[in-house]
């Protein structure tokens, strides 16, 4: 059972996979989709080229690891309409995919995820990341395969992944995950 977090960008775009299928939360994979844009084409056509580099990476990790839930860091509208425009192209992106799969999205507040990890909603984005690294199984491990620069897209992703552990329908799968193993614990003896 895994959770496919989404910290959204058009440039950069975190994700990472956590697998709750055990009692200790695990990240199995993450990393930062990056698209550039290209002088080459007009931007309405280089936007969607971009969207399909995004499109194309997200249905690669959906085909191979069948996420039953989408946990992303929720839309928010800065002053720099540019900036929005392209985080609002990313959000379309998986939301249409996310429909085609047929998995739910959960949509976290970046002070949300931090007081869900940290007990603190302003904190900084190294706490965030030691609290994931010390509470998620491996996720030093694949945080540490990425740049630097970009690090803090694919930890903002987890901590989202994270985050949805919480909610009613994770919650729910990993009640039905707990009463099967119960029920394998009694019928095995």
């Amino acid at each position: 059972m895994v959770i496919l977090g989404i910290d959204p960008g058009f440039t950069s775009l975190g994700w990472a996979l956590l697998d709750f299928s055990k009692a200790r939360p695990r990240c199995v994979g993450a990393g930062v989709i990056r698209t550039k844009s290209d002088p080459k084409f007009k931007r309405c056509d280089d936007n969607k080229r971009r969207i399909g580099i995004l499109a194309s990476e997200l249905a690669k990790l959906n085909k191979e690891h069948e996420p039953i839930v989408i946990a992303a860091e929720a839309q928010s509208w800065t002053r720099f309409q540019k900036a929005d425009r392209a985080v609002a192209m990313a959000w379309g992106c998986l939301a249409a995919l996310a429909e085609v799969w047929g998995c739910p999205v959960l949509q976290f507040r970046p002070q949300e995820i931090k007081a869900t990890l940290c007990n603190d909603s302003s904190a900084s984005k190294k706490a965030v990341q030691t609290q994931i690294e010390a509470n998620v199984q491996d996720a030093a491990v694949h945080l540490a395969k990425i740049r630097k620069t970009q690090v803090n897209h694919a930890a903002d992703a987890l901590g989202a992944a994270y985050t949805a552990l919480g909610h009613d329908v994770c919650q729910m799968v990993i009640g039905i995950r707990d009463e099967y193993n119960r029920r394998q614990t009694i019928g095995g003896k």
